[in-house]
């Protein structure tokens, strides 16, 4: 069962490899000027949380440096765990490694995203994620890590105003 859990995140790594062209941008020129192989198990990942972050979910950084520049993160929420309402400067692709999770866009419908979803997410982009179940997936960062809460109007509010908001809110069960 390992062995296969192992399979599936490499072809899921893979594939999100294969969907990134290596030319997009600057920032992903970066991200490719490793010379040297990555090859990482899951005992050897370093997983934390931030401030700015609900505490439901926690992440390590498979490469790069967040608070630089362009990064590849794995990240682990538990079920119900919700990201409010957000935006980020940079753009972002998910790839959903084991879970279900639910992402939401101003005036459009709600999406699934299960095990093999991905996610394309252009930098500014208002939506909000939630772990129906408990997940894990990739998140490709173009450039610097940052999260800017927004309220219902989609203006700016405090970190703690969001988090506080989420904390209030009955956990989802599916």
């Amino acid at each position: 069962m390992r062995s296969r859990s192992i399979l599936t995140i490499a072809a899921m790594a893979t594939l999100l490899v294969l969907l990134v062209p290596a030319a997009r941008a600057a920032g992903d020129q970066a991200m490719n000027a490793q010379v040297n192989p990555i090859v990482q198990s899951w005992e050897e990942a370093q997983f934390g949380g931030l401030p700015v972050l609900p505490s439901c979910l926690s992440f390590a950084v498979d490469r790069g440096d967040p608070t630089t520049g362009p990064s590849m993160l794995i990240i682990k929420m538990e079920a119900g765990c919700v990201v409010p309402w957000h935006w980020h400067t940079a753009r972002e692709e998910l790839m959903m490694i084991s879970g279900s999770g639910t992402i939401e866009f101003p005036d459009v419908p709600a999406r699934k995203v299960h095990q093999g979803g991905y996610v394309l997410l252009p930098a500014e982009h208002h939506h909000q994620f939630t772990c129906n179940t408990d997940c894990v997936f990739f998140d490709a960062i173009s450039g610097k890590f940052d999260i800017h809460y927004v309220d219902s109007s989609g203006q700016e509010i405090p970190v703690a105003q969001a988090l506080g908001a989420v904390s209030e809110q009955p956990a989802m069960t599916q």
